[in-house]
């Protein structure tokens, strides 16, 4: 008998036994009575139609839709359907939905009328089970006249085509960055356009009287906006007294377009370049022109016996922020915010204490500090106290240093993931640090002495519990 299975693969369907069919009645030819013989599903049609297509080797029966389900493939599980009336839709996907429909059929008078066809054929008796031949019995396949095997080696033609294909995708017109002059963002230098200033409208990047920009000034006065439209002076270059400006694809569609690109300095992005007066401040410079003040910082510099020194900064932020109202703060308000821990095997010189970014420049505080009165609105009501500055000793650090005798040049955790102390000491010149910011919710009810204790632990820890990647 034949097992019926619901969901049976399409490409592998089941070949009757010859006594499966003794209780079909039959329309024409004889089932064949011998064990070697192989019966094939043919079709299913109307009577006149089937004993159309008698032979020798074929026979027809009238056999139900629940014994052909196994013997036909999705294919002709769709034409049985229709034969008996069923409607295939699109919803019936797979070979499941076909059978479950087929399944769910009654077959009614005009069902009784139709005939399975079905072909026979002969193999040898030995084996009567077909099996499928091993490994070792299956035949190789041939080899295609036009993919011998092992391949032939590249041709000295295609070994150029490849290596040409390879400069050109790194040649520097495909590698190379340069800013647009619309946003002043980084994009592929062959992806930028190069556009005539008279040959664009720029009126969507000239934003009068919305603050956007502002010019630098000296004294005390009104501020003044910088005219025309805002781009970036580096991507903007004058050729044959015509100004040619790079711009990336989104600017240059939505300045064509009329539109103020969302990404365009105009669009309350500028900020100017950076003068020399805010250029090359030390760590603590910067700490002490900072209006706001948000953290404390333990920093260490470790010194190896070759005279190499290495510095890292720890930053934890303080439970209470600080705004100041007077820059720059006393010497005693910085000495509650940072701490100086010098790590060797021999106290620190001051030749040693000059390389550290920890010293204080006090023309080049004052300096700093004006600049920003005048030019940033978050300093115009600031106080520049002459006194406070006079506080700071010239070329040295405004907090004492604290020394710890030890062998090793650099901890552990202040160091990058493969990194090693070599690559972060320097000889000479001034020495180069690291910023790591520590945060959690129990250092809110520490103290300022219990926070250096746990920065100082940390240093001296080899735990790694900090390391960070090149980039």
């Amino acid at each position: 008998m034949v097992a019926l299975s619901i969901g049976r693969c399409s490409c592998r369907r089941v070949h009757p036994a010859p006594s499966a069919f003794s209780k079909y009645p039959l329309v024409f030819g004889t089932v064949p009575l011998s064990a070697t013989s192989i019966i094939h599903y043919k079709l299913c049609a109307s009577a006149d139609i089937a004993q159309s297509m008698s032979s020798s080797s074929r026979f027809g029966c009238v056999a139900p839709p629940s014994f052909l389900l196994a013997l036909v493939s999705t294919k002709e599980l769709r034409s049985l359907l229709r034969c008996h009336g069923v409607m295939v839709t699109r919803r019936m996907a797979t070979r499941v939905d076909l059978e479950r429909a087929l399944s769910s059929h009654v077959c009614g008078q005009l069902c009784a009328t139709l005939v399975s066809v079905f072909d026979v054929s002969s193999v040898d008796a030995s084996p009567t089970t077909p099996t499928a031949p091993s490994m070792e019995e299956r035949p190789l396949p041939a080899t295609q006249p036009d993919r011998p095997f092992p391949p032939i080696p590249l041709s000295l033609t295609a070994k150029a085509s490849i290596i040409r294909d390879w400069c050109d995708d790194i040649s520097p017109e495909n590698v190379y960055e340069s800013p647009c002059a619309v946003c002043a963002r980084l994009a592929l230098t062959s992806s930028l356009t190069s556009v005539k200033e008279g040959d664009l409208d720029l009126a969507p990047l000239i934003r009068p009287g919305c603050g956007v920009t502002r010019a630098e000034r000296s004294v005390v006065a009104r501020p003044v906006e910088i005219g025309g439209p805002i781009l970036y002076p580096a991507a903007v270059r004058t050729v044959a007294d015509v100004r040619i400006l790079d711009v990336c694809p989104p600017c240059l569609d939505a300045v064509r377009r009329g539109r103020l690109p969302s990404l365009a300095l105009a669009n309350g992005r500028w900020i100017g370049e950076q003068p020399p007066e805010l250029q090359g401040l030390s760590y603590v410079e910067q700490l002490i022109i900072a209006r706001h003040r948000h953290s404390f910082c333990v920093a260490q510099v470790a010194r190896s016996a070759q005279r190499y020194l290495a510095a890292n900064v720890v930053v934890f932020g303080q439970p209470v922020d600080r705004l100041y109202s007077v820059l720059p703060p006393h010497r005693k308000e910085i000495a509650q915010c940072l701490a100086i821990l010098f790590v060797g095997s021999a106290k620190p010189s001051d030749e040693d204490i000059r390389r550290t970014p920890f010293l204080v420049r006090r023309d080049v505080v004052a300096r700093a500090l004006r600049w920003l009165q005048l030019n940033n609105d978050l300093y115009s009501d600031v106080e520049i106290s002459n006194a406070n500055l006079a506080s700071y000793e010239e070329g040295q650090p405004p907090v004492g240093i604290v020394y710890r005798p030890q062998s090793t040049s650099t901890s552990p955790e202040s160091l990058a993931v493969y990194e090693t102390s070599s690559d972060r000491s320097v000889g000479e010149g001034e020495v180069s640090f690291v910023v790591h910011a520590l945060h959690a919710p129990d250092l809110a009810r520490m103290t300022y002495e219990a926070k250096v204790a746990l920065a100082v632990r940390h240093f001296e820890s080899g735990n790694g519990v900090l390391a960070y990647g090149h980039c």
